[in-house]
């Protein structure tokens, strides 16, 4: 989670995985949502794939969610 904290691109995708399976934390689709568009944005090739089917798992107000997360994250 450092390095995806640090903006490592990979280390972002990687833990979006991690919440989307509840590998070592809970299972959480929007915190997995949340990481796949930071690492998209990062230019994370599988992130950007992985965009728009996760999305579609998520309701409309999850997905705002996640985009209130990420765009704080992203700095935007």
């Amino acid at each position: 989670e450092r390095a995806a904290r640090r903006g490592v691109a990979d280390a972002q995708y990687m833990l979006a995985g991690h919440y989307m399976m509840g590998r070592g934390v809970p299972e959480n689709l929007v915190l997995s949502y949340v990481w796949v568009i930071v690492a998209a944005e990062n230019g994370q090739p599988a992130a950007i794939e992985m965009r728009e089917g996760l999305g579609g798992l998520l309701s409309k107000s999850q997905r705002a969610e996640a985009d209130r997360i990420a765009s704080n994250m992203l700095g935007q």
